[in-house]
């Protein structure tokens, strides 16, 4: 496998410049496609005309992908196994087509509301009590482990619930659970915002 140094020069189409120009293997920032996080100072190939970045080598893949794992915080607990299958449920009822990884975007949902207005903050304190006390009733069911990453931006939503709230991430997720089950799992008519149908569309577009 070749090794490509700093200031290696090539060709390339340039779709900026639309055409094929002259090239430098030079160090650049580089955001990533989604817009969450930047990998810094990774060798990449760069259009000598407009300075756009054409192509990565192959070398540069590990620098991006530490930097691609640093740019998210993990979120990991363990629940009682049924709050889980709610928050599933939950995700079901909003819209058939999702899958687990709509557990995400509704706990995140929940967390901005509950961070949103007074209301939401003092319904969001209530269910940590429920959650403190119905966990001790559920300590010998099985739990499951709900894990997902955050962007960095997000996380600070997390850190400062944990703060406010004065919970644990294991308190404030199954804090969320509950109020998802108000919402969603009780009601015979369930109350889903129309925001989070259109974000689960969104998911299985």
């Amino acid at each position: 496998m070749k090794m490509f140094m700093y200031g290696d020069k090539s060709e390339a189409y340039c779709d900026a410049c639309a055409a094929f120009k002259t090239t430098t293997l030079k160090y650049r920032d580089v955001p990533f496609d989604d817009g969450i996080g930047v990998a810094k100072q990774v060798l990449v190939d760069v259009c000598d005309t407009c300075e756009a970045v054409l192509a990565i080598p192959a070398q540069s893949t590990p620098a991006i992908r530490e930097a691609r794992e640093r740019a998210f915080k993990p979120l990991e607990v363990m629940l009682p196994a049924t709050m889980v299958d709610v928050i599933d449920y939950a995700a079901f009822t909003v819209d058939p087509l999702t899958t687990q990884q709509f557990r995400k975007p509704l706990i995140a949902y929940y967390l901005l509301q509950a961070l949103s207005t007074k209301e939401n903050s003092e319904r969001f304190v209530r269910r940590a009590q429920d959650f403190r006390g119905l966990r001790k009733e559920l300590r010998d069911m099985p739990t499951k482990r709900l894990s997902m990453k955050l962007s960095e931006r997000f996380y600070g939503n997390v850190v400062r619930a944990e703060k406010d709230y004065s919970v644990n991430k294991t308190e404030l997720v199954g804090s969320i659970s509950l109020m998802i089950k108000e919402d969603i799992i009780d009601p015979v008519t369930p109350v889903i915002q129309p925001e989070l149908k259109q974000l689960a569309e969104l998911m299985t577009a």
